[in-house]
């Protein structure tokens, strides 16, 4: 018995013995089959790698890489139409980085930087695409504006030459070019390049009435004259070329900025609010539809406005400075000056948002800050007298009355016709007990008062800003549309 028991327990640690080997062995097999399986993975992953990367050495783009690219650079392109710059930059750069062979992607960016005011960084971009592709006509055009703004005529010149050779049938180059021959003293050229101009596009037009860009680049060739006339039949062209497309941000944009710097801000507002409900929301339309606003006191309006500008673009300085303009007119003087002061840090150049943001804390009677912002200004333009009568009149909040007279004494010698120093410094005078000094101050005030009475000069000096459109708050100068 003892004996059938143990062959059983015998029989058992066998079996199991050999149920442990068939485990490990299966095991070991599928180990072996995963290490197959990853070998074969890894030897793909590596193929796919060299391809792309002999396809880069050969000036070749993998097809996954083109068509990420081709999706950049349409949503680049559309965020630039729409007036959306800087993230159009941003986004064109992203491009670039996936395929750096892409001509127009620098071309775009090239626009994008010359909206910006960056066109040292356009010539850049512009180099870069036509030397990717030299018989590209628009990049030789669009570098020609680049140079132009950075004061390079006869570099110039060159380009817009160059880019006519490519397409005689390039009506704006034709323009441009002629413009640039009359500015320098050359009629016959000039006239028979504007002529060319003219001629191209009304020849697009002939053949198809119906061609909306067409319309729209006569009447931005037809705008540029200095005949009233001719300007409006340029009005007439671009509003034709919105009744074909009325759904061109640009058409908006460059008719919208025509009437603004003509001061037209009833018709103003009336195109660009009809452009927010046809358009993809557009940086630059909400930004002139809030600058038309608020020089037409509409502050709610004007509010609403800008803050969705600076939504579509977080980066603009103009945007934030038109609107401490809306919350100023709103009587919010706190905001308007923390605006101001975003404004400022966005554009450290930019004079005026100090000045305004001094303007608005005196109103809160926050003289402290106000001091270090019209100390600002004046570090940056010593020479406006206007900066200067703001400080000495906040040194006089704080009983600092020497260095408040200096910087009343140095607002008249900079701008003798401003009234208000004279007054303020004979107030000083009259505080400290100087009645003599109070006196003479207080008839010079007088004199200054009749002089402009008798319009031997102008209430307000050309060193005081402006009540109507800021210099530093309207849009970049507009070149042309991505063509």
């Amino acid at each position: 018995m003892n004996s059938f028991f143990g062959a059983q327990r015998s029989l058992l640690a066998t079996g199991r013995q050999t149920r442990k080997r068939l485990v490990t062995s299966w095991i070991a097999y599928a180990v072996e089959i995963l290490e197959i399986c990853t070998a074969i993975l890894l030897t793909l992953l590596v193929a796919m790698c060299l391809t792309a990367g002999s396809m880069d050495l050969l000036g070749q783009t993998h097809p996954n890489q083109t068509r990420l690219a081709d999706a950049l650079l349409e949503r680049g392109r559309t965020l630039l139409r729409d007036g959306n710059y800087e993230r159009a930059r941003a986004q064109l750069r992203d491009v670039i980085r996936s395929n750096p062979r892409l001509s127009q992607a620098y071309i775009l960016l090239g626009i994008a930087d010359n909206q910006l005011g960056d066109f040292a960084g356009g010539v850049v971009a512009f180099r870069k695409a036509i030397r990717l592709d030299p018989r590209s006509e628009e990049a030789h055009y669009n570098l020609a504006l680049s140079l132009l703004r950075l004061g390079k005529t006869s570099e110039a010149i060159g380009e817009l030459e160059e880019a006519i050779q490519i397409n005689p049938t390039d009506g704006l180059a034709q323009y441009e070019l002629g413009q640039l021959q009359e500015q320098s003293g050359q009629p016959a050229q000039a006239s028979k390049h504007l002529e060319a101009a003219e001629r191209v596009l009304r020849e697009a037009i002939r053949l198809n009435p119906n061609d909306a860009l067409a319309h729209y680049n006569l009447g931005a060739v037809l705008l540029r004259s200095d005949s009233t006339v001719v300007q409006k039949e340029g009005v007439a062209e671009i509003e034709h070329a919105l009744n074909l497309d009325p759904g061109q941000a640009q058409f908006y944009i460059t008719l919208g900025r025509w009437r603004l710097d003509r001061y037209e801000l009833e018709a103003a507002e009336s195109l660009l609010r009809g452009a927010i409900d046809k358009v993809p929301e557009s940086f630059q339309i909400c930004m002139m539809l809030g600058l038309a606003e608020s020089e037409l006191g509409r502050w709610s309006a004007a509010q609403a406005s800008l803050e969705r500008a600076i939504k579509l673009d977080p980066q603009s300085a103009a945007a934030y400075g038109v609107l401490g303009e809306a919350y100023t007119g709103l009587g919010d003087y706190e905001k308007a000056a923390r605006t101001y002061e975003k404004a400022t840090a966005l554009n450290p150049a930019a004079d005026n948002y100090y000045f305004e943001a001094a303007v608005a804390w005196d109103r809160l009677n926050r003289t402290a800050q106000a001091v270090s912002l019209a100390q600002k200004c004046i570090q940056l333009r010593p020479d406006r007298g206007i900066y200067h009568y703001m400080l000495g009149k906040l040194y006089a909040k704080l009983g600092r009355t020497s260095e408040a007279i200096s910087e009343l004494k140095t607002c008249v010698r900079l701008n003798p016709d401003l009234d208000y120093p004279y007054y303020a410094l004979s107030q000083i005078y009259e505080k400290t007990g100087d009645r003599a000094q109070a006196q003479e101050w207080r008839g010079r005030f007088e004199e200054q008062k009749k002089a402009q009475t008798h319009g031997a000069g102008v209430g307000q000096s050309t060193e005081e800003p402006p009540a109507g459109l800021h210099p530093s708050t309207t849009p970049a100068p507009h070149t042309q549309p991505p063509r």
